[in-house]
């Protein structure tokens, strides 16, 4: 009876992976940033949810709302259904956190879709907060979460600031070429130099690479 009860146990989760199988590929790309056709996008959003259907995992869906995050983007402008996609993706990511919640991936996906559903709302703060917390270091996760940060700066409560310059200073290091080209582009300069105020020699850097980004 026991060996039935756990095979009965296994059953969902080898059909739920097995389901996933197809579509592993595709989502090994995205999380990579590497280009996936639409088309791709949409098969592993139905194997997604065919797998939650039988085994309701926090990775699952927060996969999910990548995916319906990036098919949300793709999107014409004028396509009725990007609100919604953005919605469905929001509320995919919220399910994933919800059961694992140290996902900073996540938790930068879920801060984006709140931003363009409602603005820099003070719940789009937490999740970019949440963000940093779980995962202040992550590499992959630098620049997008630049962008982000510099998007939000207006609103960033003066606690979290550090966070933010601290990430800029992150990217300062990492390719001063791409981290002036951001911030001139973002026109978040001044916040740049506030991330670099302690080195003077970055300062006089940074001013270089300024003049050289300007037409």
């Amino acid at each position: 009876m026991l060996a039935v009860a756990l095979l009965a146990l296994a059953v969902p989760r080898l059909v739920a992976a097995i389901t996933l199988l197809p579509s592993a590929h595709a989502l090994d790309r995205l999380q990579s940033m590497r280009p996936v056709p639409t088309y791709n996008i949409e098969r592993l959003i139905r194997s997604q949810r065919r797998a939650l259907v039988w085994q309701p995992s926090g990775r699952t869906w927060t996969d999910l709302g990548l995916a319906q995050l990036l098919l949300a983007e793709r999107s014409p402008d004028d396509d009725a259904r990007a609100m919604a996609r953005f919605e469905d993706a929001h509320r995919a990511l919220v399910e994933g956190l919800s059961t694992a919640p140290a996902n900073p991936f996540a938790w930068s996906r879920l801060a984006y879709a709140e931003a363009v559903l409602d603005g820099w709302t003070p719940q789009a703060i937490a999740s970019l907060r949440m963000a940093f917390i779980t995962g202040p270091f992550e590499p992959r996760l630098l620049w997008p979460r630049l962008r982000l940060s510099l998007s939000a700066w207006p609103v960033i409560p003066l606690e979290d600031q550090e966070m933010v310059l601290q990430q800029l200073r992150q990217g300062w290091e990492a390719d001063p070429e791409a981290f002036a080209a951001l911030v001139t582009r973002m026109d978040r300069v001044d916040i740049a130099k506030l991330a670099l105020a302690n080195s003077a020699a970055d300062l006089r850097d940074l001013e270089v690479r300024l003049r050289a980004q300007r037409p």
